[in-house]
């Protein structure tokens, strides 16, 4: 064309920049992001294709280049341009970029309101599908022609909420209750029901004592006071927990609840018959309850006027 090596070299960069430089949309639902070529990690290389059309019709007997040369003023002679992905780059993208438009699916939460229950509406899920999008982004610009622009459907799936507002709006009856007399270690008892208090267990689920109400430390609220250790009477922080962990075991027997792990104390304790308490100690003693019911329990808790009260709500299956 004329050219000198440098100009060719100039006009190869700018056909280059052009190429990379070509629009992208990628549609994500009823969203849109806006990039290039270049920002989704593809490159060109010219791996000496201006030595090579440098060299037309400089090689060989005068007749093979006279023919070179003719032909290409005739038709032109085509050097493909070889291209690459950055991977990592476009992996990047699509990570940081693509998903910013995904949605967490969101479970019906239950509250206890005026004393009614309230099941809060649940919500549907969407998440773009990374690697299947990827592949797609990738397959529209190896199969790009000379177009100046190009649209990618990115893949997202649906997700949906695991527990529903019809689902958890069913825990609604009392299914047992207990109570017991509390009047020292009040400070240990009120601390520990009220981080009870509230608690939603959804189908299937096990619900673990010591787990819930945190470690006995002063630093989490507990006293010093009273308790049974290896037959004897000892002070301990968090001393008369114990009595929590019983109270809401007998609820738990009245719901009918499954009691997958419960240990007895070392001595008879006071407020409640022989065999009906259920010990808790640091990390090998604990009460735990799984909700055999196919829906969720509301676990209510109360301390108040020297009495320990646990209600367990749910949904009414049993025969009167």
């Amino acid at each position: 064309g004329g050219m000198t090596k440098a100009e060719a070299e100039n006009a190869v960069d700018d056909h280059i920049a052009g190429l990379l430089s070509r629009k992208v949309v990628i549609q994500i639902g009823e969203n849109e992001l806006e990039t290039d070529f270049e920002s989704l990690g593809m490159h060109f290389s010219e791996e000496k294709l201006i030595d090579q059309a440098y060299a037309v019709g400089k090689k060989g007997n005068l007749i093979k280049r006279m023919r070179e040369v003719e032909n290409a003023h005739q038709s032109g002679k085509t050097f493909a341009l070889k291209y690459s992905f950055d991977e990592q780059k476009l992996k990047e993208y699509v990570e940081k970029e693509c998903t910013q438009f995904d949605v967490k699916a969101k479970n019906s939460k239950l509250s206890l309101k005026n004393g009614r229950f309230v099941a809060s509406k649940e919500r549907t899920g969407r998440e773009l599908q990374v690697d299947q999008t990827i592949d797609r982004i990738r397959k529209t610009l190896q199969e790009a022609d000379q177009s100046d622009s190009y649209t990618v459907q990115a893949i997202v799936e649906t997700t949906e909420p695991k527990y529903t507002q019809e689902m958890v709006s069913k825990c609604q009856d009392l299914l047992g209750r207990y109570s017991t007399s509390t009047a020292a270690r009040a400070t240990n008892v009120q601390t520990a029901a009220g981080r009870i208090n509230g608690t939603i267990l959804y189908p299937g689920k096990t619900f673990s004592t010591i787990k819930v109400i945190k470690e006995r430390t002063e630093a989490n609220g507990y006293k010093s006071a009273s308790e049974y250790s290896s037959g004897k009477v000892v002070d301990g922080v968090g001393g008369g927990v114990c009595q929590v962990s019983t109270t809401l075991y007998n609820a738990v027997i009245n719901a009918e609840l499954e009691v997958v792990e419960r240990s007895p104390h070392s001595m008879v304790v006071s407020y409640v018959d022989v065999s009906r308490d259920a010990a808790i100690a640091s990390d090998y003693k604990d009460f735990k309850f799984k909700n055999n019911t196919n829906a969720p329990v509301y676990i209510a808790a109360s301390a108040e006027g020297g009495v320990l009260s646990f209600r367990i709500y749910g949904e009414e299956t049993r025969e009167s």
